[in-house]
């Protein structure tokens, strides 16, 4: 995982399409052959990175995570940026830093938050955004990230999957992207699978969308609170970022 943080210069004009700009940015310059991504064969379509940003209206701090499940796009990413810095369309930032730590997972099991985006259509054949607590939500989240595994490792997905809700905040959060509005709940949960399942959804998120910001998981602290997995897992508290 990388992450990027600076300071603006009082607060972007441009905040409501700054996803947009960041993901052209990564296409760019990082990983144009997510363009088209990698198809499964029931036709959907699958993206190997994952980013996630905060840059709230009232601050001037700029925080940017990105992940990949391939170490050479993530390496990739961090070298240009150390050169070069984001250069998103004129915004200009100072007080730059930039941070490079594997984020490896060994337990069979995870607490996590997120703002795991998920929709269905209805009748009419309009979009429509599912909430964590709703049954369709876990189960299309189940289904795509079978899909996803098979689609990344070539193998069928054959372990425990078992996706518990523990928390979800009350009001959705709402984000615009090129002009189109999302929303999305952010929530905490607990996900015991495989650990080939668990790195997969690390480093390319979970949900959809995730090449537009959502997706990404915050491994908390809950993790660590039991002291014989404190002992075990140690290198991912100290490797993980999680004081966004």
């Amino acid at each position: 995982m990388v992450l990027f943080q600076a300071k603006t210069f009082g607060n972007i004009p441009v905040f409501d399409v700054l996803s947009r700009l960041i993901q052209g940015f990564l296409y760019h310059n990082i990983v144009s052959y997510e363009h088209d991504g990698f198809r499964h064969s029931s036709g959907k379509v699958f993206k190997s990175t994952n980013y996630k940003f905060i840059y709230k209206k009232d601050s001037n701090v700029f925080k940017f995570y990105f992940t990949s499940l391939l170490p050479q796009t993530e390496e990739n990413f961090y070298n240009i940026v150390k050169t070069k810095g984001m250069n998103l369309h004129g915004i200009k930032f100072y007080d730059e830093k930039i941070f490079y730590r594997k984020r490896n997972w060994h337990s069979e099991s995870i607490i996590f938050e997120s703002y795991i985006l998920m929709t269905t259509k209805d009748e009419k054949g309009n979009r429509r955004f599912i909430q964590p607590d709703s049954s369709l939500f876990l189960e299309n989240l189940k289904t795509q990230s079978f899909q996803k595994y098979e689609t990344f490792l070539q193998k069928e997905y054959l372990g425990e999957w078992n996706l518990e809700l523990l928390d979800q905040h009350l009001n959705y959060t709402k984000i615009s992207y090129n002009r189109q509005l999302y929303l999305t709940w952010g929530a905490k949960y607990k996900l015991s699978a495989n650990i080939e399942m668990i790195n997969l959804l690390l480093h390319t998120g979970i949900g959809s969308q995730t090449m537009k910001g959502f997706g990404m998981m915050k491994i908390l602290k809950d993790n660590f609170i039991d002291q014989e997995n404190q002992e075990n897992e140690s290198n991912e508290n100290s490797e993980d970022f999680m004081d966004d």
